[in-house]
C-alpha cells in the first residue's frame, strides 16, 4: 500500500521512510549552510577535517547526530553540483551532470587527469562550453547532456543544489521519493520493463471513472478481491468452485472472462475483443492485453472496467440471496454509472480574456529589445532572433544566430535574452526594455518567481 500509485500501490506514506526524509532535511542544512551554528558545532565534534557527506558516526555520538547520520545516504543520493565557473567541481569524481541517478560521468577517463576540474571544459574567453573538447572526451549522449546546460557570461560560483526539484531547493516530498527509490524493498521489487508497468498504472489511475471503480481495478489487478479462490487460500471457505458455471475455481481471470456468465455479458456489450482463444488467469492480464496488445480506446477501457465492476457487484448480491441480473441489465447499469459520472465531471472550457498582443513602442528615450528562440531537436541546435527598436518603432539593429547547443525551449528562450543583452551592450544601447514570449523567463527576470536550476545562472 505504500508503493507509489505509478508502480501499482496506493501511495500511502511509509512512516519509517518519511521519518528518514525529515532527518535528511537537517542533514542537507548541515551540508549546505556551512556558516550556521549547528554546522560549526557538529563539524568541530564529528567531521573537523571534512564535510558532512564524508563524516563518520564516531565514538559515543549524540542521539541527534546518530539520527541525522541515519539519513546521510539520502542527502548523498539527492545532491549534485550546479556548475558555475567550474573551478571547484571535479570532472570524474563529483556529481554534476543533470542526469539521474548517479549524476556522474559514465564515459571512460581519457585525456584529462583524474583531478581535472570542469573549468577545463569551458572556454576562458567566451565562457561557453568547449564543444569540440567535450565531444572528444564524452560519449555522444553525455556530451549532449552537458552542452544542453546553458552558460552565462557572468562567472557564477559553483554551488550544491538538490537534484530532484526544478529549482534546486530541498523538499521533504522529493527526499521521501529518493529515500523510497533507494530502499532495499524497492530494489527487490524491480521488474524487467518498469516503463510499461508505470504506463499501465498511470493509465488506470487517470481514467475518467469513479474512484471506487479505480480502487476495484487496483484490487482486481493485485488479485486481492475476495474471490472464492482467495477465500479458500485464506481458510475462509472450503470450496473454490465458481457458482455461476460450476466448472472451475473462481479466480479473477475466470470470473471476469472465462466464465459462461462473463462471456454472455461481454458479447452483449458489442465491444470488439480481439481475444479469440486467449486465456487470462488474472484480471491484470486481461487489462494488459487490452491496453498494450489490442490497444483499445480508453473510452472502451472505461466501459470495460465499469462492466466488470457491475459483474462483481451482481455476483456479491447474488451470493447474499438477491436475484441474478441478466447481461442486458448489467450493461445498462454500467452505462448509466459511467454516463452519470462523466456528465457530472464534465470539464467546462476555460474562457480567457482576450488581450491585445500587438507590439507597443517604448517611451522616449528607451529602446525595446524583442527576442525569440527556436529549438531544432533533430539537429540538436537552436536559433535565436533579436530586434531592437526605438520609441518611434524604427528598427535600430537586428541579430540572428544559429547555435550548436542542444537546449530545451526554456533554456533557449533564456539564452536568447542573454545574447540580446550582450548585443544591446555592444551596440552602445543602455536604456533598454526587454520583451520575450516566455512568461517563466519574464517572471524570473522580474523576481516574481524563483528561476529553475537550468536557467538560474543565466538569469
Amino acid at each position: 500500500m505504500c508503493t507509489p500509485k505509478k508502480d501499482g500501490g496506493l501511495g500511502f506514506r511509509d512512516l519509517k521512510t518519511f521519518n528518514l526524509a525529515l532527518l535528511s532535511k537537517q542533514g542537507c542544512r548541515i551540508y549546505t549552510n556551512t556558516h550556521s551554528l549547528v554546522h560549526r558545532v557538529f563539524k568541530a565534534r564529528y567531521f573537523m577535517n571534512g564535510d558532512f557527506l564524508h563524516a563518520e558516526l564516531g565514538r559515543q555520538p549524540s542521539y541527534a547526530w546518530r539520527s541525522i547520520m541515519a539519513a546521510k545516504h539520502i542527502v548523498h543520493a539527492g545532491h549534485r553540483w550546479q556548475v558555475g565557473d567550474g573551478t571547484t567541481v571535479r570532472i570524474w569524481k563529483d556529481r554534476w551532470i543533470p542526469k539521474p541517478s548517479t549524476f556522474c560521468p559514465i564515459s571512460q577517463q581519457n585525456t584529462l587527469p583524474l583531478e581535472s576540474t570542469i573549468s577545463e571544459l569551458i572556454d576562458e574567453d567566451t565562457g561557453e562550453w568547449n564543444a569540440t573538447l567535450i565531444k572528444q572526451i564524452f560519449i555522444p549522449d553525455e556530451a549532449r547532456t552537458i552542452l544542453s546546460m546553458p552558460r552565462s557570461h557572468r562567472r557564477a560560483n559553483d554551488r550544491i543544489i538538490w537534484a530532484y526539484t526544478p529549482k534546486g531547493n530541498f523538499t521533504v516530498n522529493s527526499a521521501y521519493k529518493v529515500a523510497w527509490a533507494i530502499s532495499p524493498s524497492v530494489a527487490m521489487d524491480e521488474v524487467s520493463n518498469p516503463y510499461a508497468k508505470r504506463q499501465f498504472w498511470r493509465t488506470i489511475w487517470n481514467l475518467d471513472i469513479p474512484n471506487k471503480l479505480k480502487t476495484f481495478t487496483w484490487k482486481a489487478c493485485r488479485d486481492i478481491l475476495p474471490t472464492k479462490s482467495n477465500l479458500c487460500h485464506r481458510g475462509v471457505l472450503d470450496n473454490a468452485t465458481c457458482e455461476t458455471c460450476g466448472l472451475t475455481a473462481e479466480i479473477s481471470g475466470h470470473l471476469f472472462w472465462d466464465c459462461i456468465g462473463a462471456r454472455e455479458v461481454w458479447t452483449a456489450t458489442g465491444i470488439a475483443f480481439d481475444t479469440n482463444g486467449v486465456h487470462f488467469s488474472e484480471f491484470v492480464d486481461f487489462l494488459w492485453y487490452l491496453l498494450f496488445v489490442q490497444r483499445m480506446d480508453l473510452k472502451l477501457i472505461e466501459l470495460t472496467i465499469t462492466v466488470a465492476w457491475c459483474m462483481w457487484y451482481n455476483r456479491n448480491k447474488t451470493r447474499l440471496g438477491s436475484p441474478r441480473q441478466t447481461s442486458h441489465e448489467i450493461i445498462h447499469k454500467a452505462r448509466s454509472i459511467l454516463e452519470d459520472f462523466q456528465l457530472a465531471h464534465l470539464a467546462r472550457p476555460c474562457l480567457k480574456d482576450q488581450t491585445d498582443a500587438r507590439w507597443s513602442p517604448p517611451s522616449h528615450p528607451w529602446y525595446k529589445v524583442n527576442t525569440d528562440a527556436a529549438v531544432f531537436s533533430n539537429l540538436q541546435t537552436i536559433g535565436i532572433g533579436v530586434i531592437i527598436r526605438d520609441h518611434e518603432g524604427s528598427v535600430i539593429a537586428t541579430l540572428s544566430q544559429h547555435l550548436l547547443l542542444p537546449l530545451g525551449p526554456l533554456e533557449a528562450e533564456t539564452k536568447a535574452l542573454d545574447v540580446a543583452a550582450s548585443f544591446a551592450w555592444d551596440m552602445g544601447i543602455r536604456d533598454v526594455v526587454f520583451e520575450t514570449d516566455s512568461k517563466v523567463v519574464s517572471d524570473a527576470l522580474c523576481g516574481t518567481i524563483n528561476p529553475q536550476v537550468s536557467i538560474e545562472d543565466v538569469i
